[in-house]
């Protein structure tokens, strides 16, 4: 059995780190896609929010004018 070098270990560890990266850069992909996935309707949820609070807010101030007409 020949004698492991320095390069044979270095080697063995690049070709780990690489599965390694593979394997995270794969679970990374897929939470992304996840989070994207569950998030595809928040844009509409702040701007009903602004329209009720605006809305709110003209119904609150109405009579608050209407004392002084």
């Amino acid at each position: 059995m020949p004698r492991a070098t320095p390069i044979t270990h270095f080697d063995r560890y690049d070709k780990a780190l690489e599965r390694f990266i593979a394997l995270n850069h794969r679970y990374s992909e897929a939470s992304i896609h996840d989070g994207e996935a569950a998030l595809s309707g928040w844009p509409l949820i702040p701007a009903a929010g602004a329209l009720l609070v605006a809305a709110l807010t003209l119904m609150g101030i109405r009579p608050r004018f209407n004392e002084y007409r």
